[in-house]
């Protein structure tokens, strides 16, 4: 009996009504429903929470930064929205790297004048000012800028200041170059006087001779015939475009002085006068352009002998310059039995070795050219080197501007 009621409790239980299974299903979708919307409720705000969480961030950097501009600047800032404050960092930034860049230029670009430097100083300042009016609140970024224009403008500064230096040092050689007290002294050229200047006593050293042929003018150089050098200074003379004479040696009154190879004698018969001097010349042919005598003052006081010297001139188509080492020389009497011109010193520029010595006697003939029209002034290749080829150098200028002509004794 009892299987039997089993049995029949669980028929009972395994077949269901149509209304049962509807109520199962309603009440599966009413708790799935309730599921979903319980899920839907937990997760909203978490949603709606999360944006809130990001401003607060924000908020908090900013804060942060406003203290820290506080701090730098020492002044109040007026609060704002975060998103005013992002849109003012961003243009900062930009600013920079715009800044940054200008700077990198202007550091490898070289150096403009003062008037550019000072436009472009002007033109950062017009910006900065824009940018200012843009970003009222003051940054960090704007202090660095007002740092970086003090130092440019320092950095100017130093370069206007190196400019002026340059400027000074430049101008100091100009300053320097003082004219010499003694210019005061030459007068202006009366009738454009010509002046000659020539040296003896070449044929020993060409590194001597050297000073007097680099002379930014015309010279006539005298040659002393048979020496170790006398053909090298012939050449060298040519070279440079100056003029060469033979320095023929002549005995003096004073016997006891050797006048050198190549010298007249008083011994010497007339025919023997011109054969040496033929000699001598020949060994300077073709560079020589004329004659004068070295020493000499027993020959050119005796007519005869000086007469004979001026026929070779004369057959050799050359000059003759008197030195005048005697007054009583009576070249100029035997020139006018021969029809011809001569030249006569007028000045020896080195008889005492010192500057204002051999000033003084330039001076004098000067004042003989002012006199004469022309003026013949003769000085020594190595007896004065240290001195005489500076002094002519620095005489030349002026005699220049003041009207003289300084040209060869051929030309006079």
């Amino acid at each position: 009996m009892q299987k039997k009621r089993r049995t029949k409790r669980s028929k009972k239980k395994v077949q269901l009504d149509n209304k049962s299974v509807i109520k199962l299903t309603l009440t599966i979708c009413i708790l799935c429903a309730a599921f979903f919307i319980v899920n839907i409720l937990f997760s909203m705000p978490e949603k709606k929470l999360s944006p809130k969480t990001e401003p607060n961030k924000i908020s908090v950097a900013a804060k942060e930064k406003e203290t820290d501009k506080a701090k730098n600047t020492n002044t109040i800032e007026p609060k704002k929205t975060e998103v005013k404050k992002t849109s003012t960092q961003q243009k900062t930034q930009d600013t920079i790297k715009t800044e940054k860049k200008e700077t990198a230029k202007n550091t490898e670009k070289p150096k403009d004048s003062n008037s550019n430097q000072t436009k472009k100083t002007e033109v950062k300042k017009a910006e900065s000012k824009k940018n200012s009016s843009e970003s009222k609140t003051p940054t960090k970024t704007e202090t660095k800028n007002t740092k970086s224009e003090g130092t440019k403008t320092a950095s100017e500064k130093k370069s206007s200041a190196e400019n002026k230096t340059t400027q000074t040092t430049q101008n100091k050689p100009e300053q320097e170059t003082q004219k010499p007290a003694y210019e005061k002294d030459i007068p202006s050229a009366v009738n454009g006087a010509k002046i000659a200047f020539v040296i003896d006593d070449a044929g020993l050293s060409v590194e001597n001779l050297k000073h007097y042929t680099s002379l930014p003018f015309p010279i006539t150089i005298a040659i002393l015939p048979r020496l170790s050098h006398s053909r090298d200074c012939a050449v060298q003379i040519n070279a440079s475009g100056q003029e060469a004479i033979l320095h023929q040696p002549m005995q003096s009154l004073n016997l006891k002085l050797d006048p050198g190879p190549g010298a007249i004698k008083p011994d010497m018969t007339t025919f023997e006068i011109a054969e040496t001097v033929k000699e001598n010349i020949a060994l300077l042919e073709p560079y020589i352009k004329g004659m004068n005598n070295h020493e000499g003052s027993l020959i050119t006081e005796n007519e005869i002998k000086i007469g004979c010297i001026l026929d070779v001139t004369i057959e050799k188509g050359i000059y003759f310059l008197d030195s005048r080492t005697t007054a009583a020389t009576k070249a100029p009497q035997a020139a006018l039995e021969r029809d011809i011109n001569i030249y006569e010193r007028d000045v020896f520029i080195d008889d005492i070795i010192s500057r204002d010595e051999m000033l003084k006697q330039i001076l004098r003939g000067i004042n003989i050219a002012n006199k004469k029209g022309k003026a013949i002034m003769i000085g020594h290749v190595d007896k004065s080197v240290k001195i005489l080829p500076d002094l002519l150098k620095e005489l030349y200028p002026i005699l220049k501007s003041k009207g003289y002509t300084l040209t060869f004794v051929s030309r006079l």
